[in-house]
């Protein structure tokens, strides 16, 4: 073999050299790179998902308590719609001016054995009284009145039906023969009851016709019915200035409004 082969031989094999030098250093930088990417995730990026920014909860507004929610307020509305006076009516309820009036007819009702309402006194007024206990049906009372009518001599009474009175509201004229009266709770459901299926007819049949007067005297049944009480002043209020029969009108018409309220 000559000079110039010998040349060509160092030559290829300094080219092999140098390319497995190449290969393996690819290789190694492939190495190191795959353990810096799967040992340590130095090089590998990844993209991480913004954290949400939580929606704060609105702070809740108070609900203002509108007008006629409670009892009280409900009362001075039915004050407003039958034309009274309000700030003489409202100063008369918030002083609660009738109370004392009230608590008279609710022990003069304890005095009389009256336990219960609506409970009736009936009779003329030089006479002895009947009594009548519960929501009677009309015919009741119209067969009791239509006895006193009858009952013209009365002899030796020792206490009148014109005595139990007192100076409560009343309907009906003062020269009326009969009188009934009547101790009644606003919030009960039977004096609703007589309101609803008795008291009408008595109007036209006997009151508008001058035989019949009735005398309306309180007795709230308090340990049952919390707000009968009050209920009672505020009728007394409206009888202060005159509307005592447009009241208790409305108060029985609407009793299922304002008994469950505050």
């Amino acid at each position: 073999m000559g000079m110039g082969d010998s040349s060509k031989e160092d030559t290829i094999t300094m080219n092999k050299s140098t390319v497995y030098l190449v290969i393996i250093a690819l290789l190694g930088i492939l190495l190191i790179g795959s353990i810096f990417t799967q040992g340590f995730g130095i090089i590998k990026s990844t993209t991480v998902a913004p954290t949400p920014t939580p929606t704060p909860t609105p702070t809740p507004t108070p609900t203002p308590t509108p007008i006629g929610v409670t009892a009280l307020a409900t009362f001075k509305g039915y004050a407003q719609k039958i034309g009274l006076d309000t700030a003489k009516f409202n100063s008369c309820l918030d002083t609660s001016k009738y109370s004392t009036e009230v608590q008279k007819d609710f022990s003069d009702g304890l005095a009389l054995g009256i336990q219960g309402t609506p409970s009736f006194m009936i009779g003329r007024r030089d006479g002895a009284p009947q009594t009548l206990v519960g929501a009677q049906p009309y015919s009741v009372f119209k067969a009791a009145i239509e006895a006193e009518l009858a009952n013209t001599n009365q002899t030796n009474v020792t206490t009148k039906t014109s005595t139990f009175a007192d100076d409560d509201p009343k309907l009906g004229l003062d020269s009326a023969p009969i009188l009934i009266i009547e101790f009644s709770d606003f919030q009960c459901p039977f004096c609703e009851r007589f309101y609803s299926a008795a008291y009408q007819n008595l109007q036209t049949d006997y009151v508008k016709t001058g035989k019949v007067q009735i005398v309306f005297r309180d007795f709230p049944l308090s340990n049952i019915h919390p707000k009968a009480e009050l209920a009672a002043q505020v009728a007394q209020c409206a009888f202060e200035q005159g509307k005592f029969e447009e009241m208790h009108d409305v108060l029985f018409k609407n009793q299922n409004e304002w008994s469950n309220l505050n």
